[in-house]
């Protein structure tokens, strides 16, 4: 995605209405209510860091980023960080694709 590109999708689950807002580096997540709206906060890419947060009230908790000198994932939990080889991570790469890097797939 583009700078100053915007991406909105409405998604229906378990009979609730969510929307999805798209920018380069972050996805912001809304709940619909009746008339009523619910931030549901934002998850954002760090290129720097090659991490992703979780953004919600002017608070952001780091849930993942990847050592490139290490290779590996650092995982943030409230007991601590907890790190695997992207080697043992199944990624789909292609040095043709043109995504960025905070549009890699992960598959099972």
């Amino acid at each position: 995605m583009k700078p100053g590109q915007i991406e909105e999708k409405l998604k229906k689950f378990n009979g609730v209405t969510y929307k999805v807002t798209a920018t380069q580096n972050k996805m912001a997540f809304v709940k619909f209510e009746g008339v009523n709206t619910i931030d549901l906060g934002s998850m954002a890419f760090d290129t720097k860091d090659y991490a992703w947060s979780f953004e919600k009230n002017g608070e952001t908790n780091k849930l993942v980023s990847f050592d490139v000198a290490s290779n590996k994932l650092n995982y943030y939990t409230e007991n601590g960080i907890t790190s695997i080889d992207a080697e043992a991570v199944k990624c789909i790469a292609s040095e043709k694709s043109n995504l960025s890097n905070s549009e890699v797939l992960l598959i099972n």
